[in-house]
C-alpha cells in the first residue's frame, strides 16, 4: 500500500507538475518506526492541496471509462493519514501507514 501512494504522489507531480520545475528534483523522504511508517513527498511547484480536492465516486468513474485519474483517491484511501503543506513554493505531501 506504501509504495503505491508513494508511486502515486511523484507520478502525479511528474504529470501534473514537473514542467514548470523541470531542474528541480522531487524529494521522498521515508521514517520508519514501531507503530508507523510515514514518507515525506516534496516538489517545488504551484500551490496544490490534495487533500482539499473531493474524492471521485469510483463506481461512475469506472462507469465512465476512464482509465486514468485515481492518483489521489488512492493515496487517500490506502493511508491512514495525508497531510498538506506548502512552504518555500514548496508542496509537502505527508503520508503516514500504521505498521
Amino acid at each position: 500500500m506504501l509504495e503505491v501512494a508513494i508511486y502515486e504522489a511523484v507520478i502525479n507531480i511528474i504529470q501534473h507538475g514537473k514542467t514548470a520545475y523541470p531542474e528541480k528534483d522531487i524529494d521522498v523522504e521515508c521514517a520508519i518506526t514501531e507503530s508507523e511508517a510515514r514518507v515525506t513527498v516534496s516538489s517545488h511547484g504551484e500551490r496544490y492541496d490534495s487533500t482539499a480536492v473531493d474524492l471521485p465516486d469510483i463506481e461512475a468513474h469506472y462507469r465512465s471509462g476512464k482509465k486514468r485519474g485515481l492518483g489521489i483517491f488512492f493515496i487517500r484511501t490506502l493511508m491512514d493519514r495525508v497531510e498538506y503543506d506548502y512552504r518555500d513554493g514548496m508542496n509537502i505531501l505527508t503520508m503516514s501507514k500504521r505498521i
